[in-house]
């Protein structure tokens, strides 16, 4: 069998592990808990992995039959192209395979920038709605104030970082619980989560059908929840955040933004009142090395020319 030929089963393969069965026992893992960091790590290294390994076994069967180096049967391949031989010199297997990686590609593509225009839209009309309905906070600078008796707490990154407290929540939580929620949201601000959070939700519309995307999206959401509560139980009791969260109940971030209570609240506060024990360094670093070694399989068959 041709090298190139063995390269794309070997990707499709890839592909196909990393869009069911892995993704499947990640979310059920229970060490993600213990470590959401190097558990995103991972998640961004399977998602990565995956969309190139589904792309590229495609690609590489494509130019398979007309040489034996991936980067030279590009070349080729774009020569056909050029020349108008694409139809008559490829052959219709490889003519769909091309097909195929090449819609997935632009597919991939497209709803990633459409899901960064969406984003940014919803979020400049969301803050130009709370400038006119919200005001800043007299006890509370880094927050803007709504008028509304729900207990509502929720943050919009971007350029301009905008923080959201109802007086509803401000009535209920205690001054340690408020303090603890104001944290929290100051977290996802200043980590940027939402930039982590972009590519798993621009993957899960692309595929909404592909299990890996919706596993993905759902825990990608629970774990940067996970990380938002480690970073402000440094500078606020963990009861206190979990009480916060348990007060507020499930609440729903507007479009782009984050929620206090959005996802998870039931793991989180188990996790906030009976804190796991961490993964060891051992433990973490090989999930890491794991993790390049996986998004390394489909990178290097594709840019390395591994056959004379």
């Amino acid at each position: 069998m041709n090298p190139m030929a063995q390269t794309s089963i070997m990707l499709a393969v890839l592909a196909v592990l990393l869009a069911w069965p892995v993704p499947v026992l990640l979310a059920r893992a229970r060490w993600a808990g213990r470590d959401p960091l190097t558990a995103l790590v991972l998640w961004q290294s399977i998602g990565l992995s995956g969309g190139l390994a589904m792309i590229g076994a495609g690609l590489v069967y494509a130019v398979s039959g007309i040489s034996t180096r991936f980067p030279d049967g590009l070349g080729r391949l774009a020569d056909m192209i050029w020349h108008g031989r694409l139809l008559t010199d490829l052959g219709p297997l490889r003519l769909i395979a091309l097909a195929i990686a090449l819609i997935l590609a632009l597919r991939l593509l497209s709803v990633l920038i459409l899901s960064v225009v969406q984003t940014v839209r919803h979020r400049r009309r969301h803050r130009q709605l709370l400038d006119i309905l919200s005001r800043p906070s007299v006890d509370h600078p880094e927050a803007r104030l709504l008028d509304h008796t729900a207990p509502v707490a929720y943050c919009l990154p971007g350029p301009r970082n905008t923080m959201v407290l109802s007086a509803g929540i401000i009535d209920l939580l205690s001054k340690p619980e408020l303090e603890a929620v104001i944290a929290h949201e100051r977290a996802h601000l200043e980590w940027r989560h939402d930039l982590v959070i972009l590519p798993f939700v621009s993957w899960h519309r692309a595929l909404p059908w592909l299990r890996a995307a919706t596993v993905a999206h759902q825990s990608i959401s629970t774990l940067v929840e996970m990380l938002a509560d480690d970073t402000a139980i440094r500078t606020v009791r963990p009861e206190v955040l979990a009480s916060a969260i348990a007060l507020v109940g499930r609440s729903e971030p507007p479009a782009g933004g984050f929620a206090l209570a959005s996802t998870a609240t039931e793991l989180r506060i188990q996790r906030l009142t009976s804190p796991p024990r961490r993964l060891a360094a051992w433990n973490r670093a090989v999930v890491v090395l794991g993790a390049l070694a996986l998004l390394a399989v489909p990178t290097v068959s594709l840019i390395v020319p591994f056959f004379p």
